[in-house]
């Protein structure tokens, strides 16, 4: 059942299916509004829902309108002010004499009239640069933003060809990565988790290698960056929209390097940067049968999410630097200056920003302003996307994933924001730099 969330002058639908508290309502509405759970008061029929009531005790119905008050923002704008029932009874003597008073007193505020109004609106522009509304939207870098999200979602599609699946399965030491290795005593970590783990290490430290220039073709010489050409038709048939091309020092001839995004090829090459370790890396996991994401940081780099089930939560594993459930790592020890971080699965597109970054407002701050892209207007897109998306699943399926949504959702806003950095999460980067 959905219901629809009125607040400041936007109309939001949420899906109420798989909420049991107010407590997780207010949480989906956060991801809308950006409105903190503890700003939030949600009123219907003139009454303030509490954090504890259960959704299924409030007898809503299909598309109810609930009103959500900015309760912070009430507080700082009208001390006096206060939600309360209107009803057909007669007014009371005390509220009579407010009002004869405040009309009383209309001569003296039009005189004002003027300048509070041109204050409201210099604190409205404020507030709305403070939680991400942009006022002068550009049109043309929503078209980028919602063109990019759409590659990527084509992108991620080819994880589930279960041709390529079979393929990688035949390449990978199975008895290795299932049976044991050095992770495989951790205490306190769970056997998933632990097998995760150990396929990350093995393709760190013995399938993939790193490519900074690669070895001429002809001579196996150094090589050093001449240019760029066009992919060639079977380059383009595995992915590949740009081809690097390096001189050896050597012998003077040209070894082409193309930057495939196929991982069908990727799992013969055994080479690349970080797009193609991520990449290949994420089409493994999922060979292996573990839900998975392919991580987009929008200031240039990716990585990949897994689904612990055990843990109850996406966990962070970076292959390029074979590291796992260190999200900080990349804003803390990178010293990177995030805008935007987004999960890519099948099933879903999610803005996980928050995971990754211990000052959420800052970075909806800066990328406000970069990008000219309101908060509501991109989570508004990201829902209909993933409408779009989890139609075709089962009802079972999409049941799993509406849960998972709901918990993560309650994990980005409550559980990263005040938690201590790990050693691991201050170092800087090694991947490119360790030959």
């Amino acid at each position: 059942m959905n219901i629809k969330i009125l607040f400041e002058n936007d109309e939001y639908s949420v899906d109420l299916s798989d909420l049991e508290t107010v407590e997780d309502l207010k949480a989906i509405i956060f991801s809308l509004t950006f409105l903190e759970p503890s700003s939030q008061n949600l009123v219907v029929m003139g009454k303030i829902l509490q954090d504890e009531e259960k959704i299924n005790s409030l007898n809503l119905t299909q598309n109810q309108r609930v009103l959500l008050v900015d309760n912070e923002k009430n507080k700082k704008n009208n001390r006096e002010q206060k939600i309360e029932l209107v009803t057909t009874n007669t007014i009371s003597n005390q509220n009579q004499n407010k009002r004869e008073q405040q009309m009383n007193n209309n001569k003296s505020t039009i005189k004002t009239k003027t300048n509070t109004q041109n204050n409201t609106e210099t604190q409205k522009s404020l507030i709305n640069k403070e939680i991400g509304i942009v006022e002068n939207q550009n049109p043309q870098e929503q078209k980028r933003m919602l063109s990019r999200i759409t590659s990527y979602l084509e992108h991620v599609r080819q994880y589930e060809s279960q041709t390529l699946q079979n393929k990688i399965l035949t390449i990978l030491p199975l008895e290795e990565l299932l049976i044991g290795g050095e992770e495989q005593n951790e205490e306190e970590t769970p056997p998933e988790y632990s097998q995760a783990k150990r396929i990350m290490g093995w393709f760190k430290k013995k399938f993939f290698k790193w490519t900074k220039s690669p070895e001429c073709n002809f001579c196996s010489g150094a090589t050093k960056l001449v240019g760029y050409g066009q992919p060639t038709f079977d380059e383009r048939k595995y992915g590949a929209g740009k081809v690097e091309c390096y001189c050896c020092s050597l012998c003077n001839q040209i070894t082409r390097f193309p930057r495939y995004n196929s991982v069908e090829k990727l799992v013969d090459t055994k080479c690349g940067r970080c797009g193609e370790w991520a990449n290949t890396f994420c089409g493994i996991m999922r060979a292996m049968g573990y839900d998975t994401r392919y991580i987009l940081d929008m200031t240039d780099h990716v990585w990949v999410e897994v689904w612990i089930e055990s843990l109850n939560r996406w966990i962070h594993f970076d292959c390029c630097e074979n590291i796992s459930d260190r999200p900080f790592t990349y804003e803390q020890g990178w010293k990177k200056k995030l805008t935007y971080v987004f999960a890519f699965s099948t099933e879903e597109v999610v803005d996980v920003t928050a995971r990754y970054t211990k000052n959420i407002e800052l970075v909806i701050k800066r990328r406000s302003e970069k990008h000219k892209i309101s908060e509501p207007w991109l989570q508004k897109q990201l829902q209909l996307i993933n409408n779009k998306l989890q139609n075709t699943l089962t009802q079972e399926r999409k049941k799993i994933v509406k849960q998972r949504q709901t918990e993560e959702l309650k994990q980005l806003n409550f559980q990263y924001k005040n938690r201590n950095n790990f050693f691991e999460e201050q170092r800087p980067r090694i991947s490119g730099f360790e030959n």
